[in-house]
């Protein structure tokens, strides 16, 4: 649950998706809650797409030993 809702980068990251998770709620309400807000049909797609650059990028970092100084700072720099 951490590295998708509760790291600094990935909050960073919804912020700029405006995606909006609530994560006080139950994680099936959570989720239909901020499909909900979202207010547009590519929502699985968005969240998709985040989820696998979060882990892929996640990933780099653990297993590759990139480095990426301002991973979990205020500037999030996010891939094309």
């Amino acid at each position: 649950m951490h590295l998708f809702f509760s790291c600094p980068f990935a909050q960073a990251c919804w912020i700029y998706l405006g995606v909006l998770w609530d994560l006080s709620l139950h994680f099936d309400i959570m989720i239909l809650r901020a499909r909900q807000n979202f207010g547009s049909i590519i929502f699985r797609e968005v969240t998709i797409m985040a989820m696998w650059s979060m882990g892929t990028h996640h990933n780099s970092i653990i297993f590759d030993g990139v480095h990426y100084p301002s991973c979990c700072g205020n500037e999030v720099l996010l891939k094309g």
